[in-house]
């Protein structure tokens, strides 16, 4: 999932829950900048400050916080 899936994502949300304002989740997830820097393109947020959001939206996105794929493993090869 990218940062303008993300965007999507808060935007709906927001609009579900009537907020307007990026300022009031960032601030009430306890990361203040995180909206605003996603929307600048200044950084992709951490998985904690994207929990602490969904946490504050309800509801986060499929996909989000899926536990990635498991390490590939190669048979170890005898000389």
């Amino acid at each position: 999932m990218n940062s303008a899936d993300i965007l999507v994502w808060i935007d709906e949300r927001k609009k579900a829950l009537g907020i307007k304002s990026d300022a009031a989740v960032s601030k009430r997830a306890g990361h203040p900048d995180v909206i605003r820097n996603m929307r600048r393109g200044l950084s992709r947020p951490k998985t904690a400050a994207l929990r602490a959001l969904a946490k504050v939206l309800g509801n986060p996105p499929p996909g989000l916080f899926d536990e990635p794929p498991p390490a590939l493993s190669f048979p170890s090869v005898e000389e």
